[in-house]
């Protein structure tokens, strides 16, 4: 039986709003859509099966602070690949030839295009970790989420579809954090309840309850190397997830047809459409326990975050 002119453009309505279904409509939409932008790519790539990608251009004073750990601590056989959204700073392009890693600027700032073109840039790499500009990376951070993402692959209660450590600004992980270092109840009698979601937290409206979850980490290394010695733990972040630092496959990102671009300059609709396909597919964001690394703050603190991070850089160990 033959189906009607009405049930067909349902089906074709049905599909627009089904982000990620397998219709093929939508997965040639999705593919021109996340693939398609001007970008300038310097190829330094070591044809690597781990990328590590670092999205950046963005905020210059925390460089300082931030590359150096990348250079102490990435693996040398890894591909580095800085990915510059709206931006195509000398600094950068300098310091990746210098390096022997790769550089991608796209002409637009859309974050999630630059991901998909530095992504399908390297097509040996089948793990690949991102990180923001603002992420300070620990001894271990990079191997670890490799490591763990695979052990819960093989030994966990599902298939994990992202893997990410514990954040200390972070909607989620901060909790856990301040549990494991014994300060939740002094936050809450500073702060207020510490309930876990993605923005309706005291990190996230209040610098003060950001920079508290700085300071009972410092020394940095130090809390990280006592972290990384503990049990591995893992659980299963039950909403969207603010994703600083993660780490997927190759296959995973391929089956959701890239990050979700956006328009110019719109920020957060890769982070939730992210967290919607890792629902509908059953591949929940899974954080690791073991695993830290800082965030600098969210974007309305840097004015109040930046300053006492660079102030304290010393005992931060950078």
């Amino acid at each position: 039986m033959s189906r009607s002119w009405f049930d067909k453009a349902a089906s074709l309505a049905s599909a627009a709003f089904q982000m990620y279904s397998d219709h093929p409509l939508k997965r040639r939409l999705r593919k021109s859509r996340n693939f398609h932008g001007r970008c300038s790519f310097l190829d330094h790539k070591k044809d690597s099966s781990r990328l590590l990608l670092v999205v950046a251009g963005h905020k210059p004073r925390l460089w300082p602070l931030i590359f150096p750990r990348i250079e102490r601590f990435a693996p040398r056989d890894w591909d580095v690949c800085f990915c510059c959204p709206g931006a195509n700073p000398q600094a950068l392009r300098d310091l990746a030839a210098k390096r022997g890693w790769s550089f991608l600027s796209t002409r637009k700032n859309q974050l999630a295009l630059a991901q998909n073109l530095a992504i399908q840039a390297h097509r040996h790499a089948q793990t690949i970790i991102k990180m923001d500009e603002d992420i300070f990376l620990a001894d271990g951070t990079l191997e670890g989420l490799v490591g763990a993402l695979a052990h819960t692959e093989s030994s966990g209660p599902f298939f994990p579809g992202v893997m990410a450590p514990l954040l200390n600004v972070n909607g989620y992980s901060s909790r856990t954090l301040l549990q494991k270092l014994g300060h939740l109840a002094e936050f809450e009698s500073r702060f207020g309840p510490c309930k876990q979601s993605c923005l309706d937290t005291p990190p996230w409206r209040d610098p003060a309850a950001a920079q508290f979850l700085w300071e009972i980490l410092l020394p940095f290394d130090e809390s990280a190397r006592k972290l990384t010695a503990d049990t591995p733990g893992f659980s299963a972040c039950p909403h969207r997830f603010s994703i600083g630092c993660f780490a997927i496959r190759r296959a995973f990102w391929e089956a959701m047809q890239g990050f979700t671009v956006a328009p110019p300059g719109d920020l957060g609709v890769e982070e939730i459409d992210l967290a919607a396909f890792c629902t509908v597919s059953s591949r929940p964001i899974v954080v690791a326990h073991h695993l830290l690394v800082g965030h600098a703050g969210f974007g309305h603190q840097m004015a109040v975050m930046e300053p006492w991070l660079i102030e304290n850089a010393k005992t931060l160990k950078i």
